[in-house]
């Protein structure tokens, strides 16, 4: 089960448009459009360093990422995963991540790895949504 779901992890993260939950420093929830690459079997998002997503990470290092739904009727499932997030300023591993993005990254992004704790998949049945975790 656990390589299924990573599988469906993949698919449904990577290289796709994502929701990132973050606190703001009020404790008031902020989410942000965000595009995750998996790399090295890691999780990562790159953003902006003056980026609102950026000071909450560092502040209070918990998260959420939630894949985007492709219809009103959850086709395809959604996908969620969370826990806290790290900055990384490893050369070596941001040029791994670099490699395995799919589209540009600038210089002066920062990283954040996303370790993953809890995660779940939902599928939307006609008898009812159906989770796996």
């Amino acid at each position: 089960m656990a390589e299924s779901l990573a599988q469906l992890g993949r698919e449904r993260l990577d290289g796709k448009i994502c929701y990132l939950a973050t606190t703001q420093p009020t404790g008031a929830p902020r989410v942000h459009a965000v595009t995750p690459i998996i790399g090295c079997d890691d999780l990562y998002v790159f953003m902006e360093p003056t980026s609102p997503k950026s000071r909450d990470l560092n502040a209070d290092k918990p998260y959420a990422l939630h894949s985007s739904v492709r219809t009103n009727t959850g086709e395809g499932g959604e996908f969620l995963v969370d826990v806290d997030a790290l900055e990384t300023d490893s050369a070596d591993e941001r040029q791994l991540v670099i490699e395995a993005s799919s589209y540009e990254i600038k210089e002066r992004y920062v990283l954040f790895r996303l370790d993953v704790g809890r995660v779940v998949f939902t599928q939307y049945e006609d008898d009812g949504p159906q989770r796996e975790r």
